[in-house]
């Protein structure tokens, strides 16, 4: 029964988001300049931790075992980070699921120097009534995601993240 329920409901996400990029593609910003700018992200929380994110000040590293950086996203679409924590590659906003927007960025890290780099692709969603609402309140747009770090054929889900546009 919970099969079908995970089928129907990824279904149902694949549907909407292909009909809201068929409605928006034309007029949609891949790099909005409102996300441009410096962001603090930081990892290590649960799942549990992260639900009312959005409506709380930003977690820090000192709350708990996470890591926190400063990353910068370009308006051209790249990724700017501090050298020792890797590599800026690209970002990139898309449209949904429903009322949430994805944005995706990757990171190349090396986890000592002289092995190969692991690929961090970070997907943060974004409630597009929150980013709405920052407009007119001046509170920092927010977000919350995933990392995945790829290692050749080795993928796997790492940390959540939460991060802040400063």
């Amino acid at each position: 029964m919970e099969m079908m329920q995970d089928d129907a409901l990824s279904s149902f996400i694949r549907w909407e988001k292909s009909l809201r990029g068929n409605l928006t593609d034309q007029l949609w910003d891949e790099n909005p300049e409102e996300l441009a700018g410096q962001w603090v992200v930081v990892e290590g929380f649960s799942s549990e931790e992260t639900k009312n994110f959005a409506a709380n000040p930003l977690l820090t590293a000192s709350d708990g075992p996470r890591r926190s950086v400063d990353i910068t996203l370009r308006p051209d679409g790249r990724v700017e980070v501090p050298k020792e924590a890797g590599q800026g590659i690209t970002w990139k906003f898309s449209p949904g699921p429903a009322h949430l927007d994805t944005c995706e960025f990757t990171i190349l890290k090396a986890e000592r120097p002289g092995t190969p780099r692991v690929r961090l692709t970070y997907t943060g969603y974004v409630d597009r009534g929150q980013r709405i609402e920052s407009r007119f309140s001046g509170r920092p747009i927010k977000m919350t995601g995933r990392v995945v770090a790829t290692n050749g054929a080795d993928v796997r889900a790492t940390d959540r993240f939460v991060m802040e546009l400063k």
